[in-house]
């Protein structure tokens, strides 16, 4: 009889839907919030980069836009995309830093 493992090819794993990982995240699953910032921070960055025109200071706002999300996450209510809630949150930590920056 042939090994099956061989045979067989390997299951898929399931995929984790975005309000298990927010759930996941905001009660302090660091996997969870790794998968949430891998599967956003381009998007993040590329909004950060439209708003300084620098790739430093755009990767700079990105961490402090995740830091704020990950803050913040318990006050996302799901009444809104999560995508549209964190594109705020980026948006406003990106402009308050870049009013920062400008000042010194």
């Amino acid at each position: 009889m042939p090994n099956l493992a061989r045979v067989l090819p390997p299951t898929p794993q399931p995929a984790v839907d975005e309000r298990t990982l927010i759930a996941l995240a905001a009660d302090g699953d660091r996997g969870a919030a790794r998968a949430l910032y891998e599967a956003h921070a381009p998007r993040v960055h590329r909004l950060a980069y439209r708003l300084c025109g620098d790739a430093d200071l755009a990767a700079d706002l990105v961490q402090d836009s995740f830091v704020q999300v990950f803050r913040q996450l318990r006050t996302f209510r799901g009444e809104s995309a999560f995508t549209t809630w964190l594109h705020r949150v980026a948006l406003t930590t990106s402009l308050n830093s870049m009013r920062k920056v400008r000042r010194l």
